[in-house]
């Protein structure tokens, strides 16, 4: 159940972090994020990994067997359906 959980909030937290920097979320921009490197960022730094975080956790809800799995098994052990 915490499984669940956890992703669920998860991605609440992100889908609200996408929405709060809107358009300067998209880029995706890696080479900006290792030290040392020359590459200027298009957004601002607070933005900068904010589309790639929201694509990561997605996995969440398929890693360890997918979210609709894990809530059948639930149900059976914990509810009896």
């Amino acid at each position: 159940m915490l499984k669940i959980a956890g992703a669920d909030a998860r991605q609440a937290l992100d889908k609200l972090w996408l929405q709060t920097v809107g358009l300067h979320g998209l880029p995706l921009q890696p080479e900006a994020l290792v030290p040392g490197s020359n590459v200027g960022s298009l957004v601002p730094d607070h933005a900068l990994t904010a589309m790639a975080t929201w694509l990561d956790d997605r996995s969440t809800t398929i890693a360890g067997g997918s979210a609709e799995v894990q809530r059948s098994i639930v149900a059976k052990a914990v509810l009896g359906l």
